[in-house]
């Protein structure tokens, strides 16, 4: 597909007059149009690996907060025994690592989800039914 250069009407790939406007296309202005397709085919596959980039930071951000809360965990659970307080350290402990259980549950939950089964790269765009790195259908 591609569009007139004189009056901006979308045009069949092999269309030599535009039926619109009569302009002729020349095979310099088809060049031109189809270099200006594929710059924005480029700019659109850069924007989605910098969106995919900024998905596996957010992951490895959510890994280290996780294993952040799990630290403080147990780092509450040793200071409440130091201090002989044996049933709030257990509370704290269990309370605290059903926390860290259930979000570890649910980020597998959602890597699952959002995965390509067909190339398992991520799918951060995942309204569609076609995966937008292999094409497959995911839906």
């Amino acid at each position: 597909m591609m569009y007139c250069p004189k009056c901006r009407e979308s045009l069949g790939d092999d269309i030599k007059i535009c039926p619109f406007c009569r302009h002729k296309i020349t095979d310099y202005e088809r060049k031109l149009i189809e270099d200006a397709r594929r710059k924005e085919e480029e700019k659109a596959l850069e924007e989605e690996n910098n969106k995919a980039e900024t998905v596996g930071r957010v992951r490895v951000i959510c890994f280290i907060a996780l294993l952040s809360i799990g630290l403080i965990v147990l780092f509450t659970f040793f200071i409440l025994m130091h201090l002989d307080r044996m049933q709030q350290a257990v509370a704290v402990l269990t309370g605290g690592y059903v926390f860290l259980g259930l979000m570890v549950l649910y980020l597998i939950f959602v890597k699952k989800i959002n995965d390509c089964p067909h190339c398992g790269r991520f799918l951060y765009r995942n309204y569609g039914t076609n995966c937008q790195w292999c094409g497959k259908r995911i839906r």
